[in-house]
């Protein structure tokens, strides 16, 4: 598999749980979890770390926003995932 077609996916794992927001129906994969999972964590160490630089006010700011923002995708991917690991609904 090429890089581009690597990098394809993911990025459209990580957009497809942005666009599936509300959707609690249905099931995910590990690799689907992991689309938006890992680049969360980066975003979020990269603000926290711009933050700590300095940013003060506004990077705390953009550090909540962000975090409320990826809660509810988070969450519906989560559910999904945990149906397609144990099989229910």
């Amino acid at each position: 598999m090429t890089a581009g077609l690597v990098h394809n996916r993911w990025v459209a794992g990580y957009l497809d749980a942005w666009r599936r927001y509300g959707d609690f129906s249905g099931r995910a994969t590990f690799f689907a979890y992991l689309t938006f999972f890992v680049p969360n964590l980066a975003i979020g160490i990269l603000l926290q770390f711009l933050e700590g630089l300095g940013g003060g006010g506004f990077f705390s700011f953009v550090v909540v926003c962000y975090a409320l923002a990826a809660l509810l995708p988070g969450v519906a991917v989560t559910v999904r995932l945990v149906r397609g690991v144990f099989g229910r609904g």
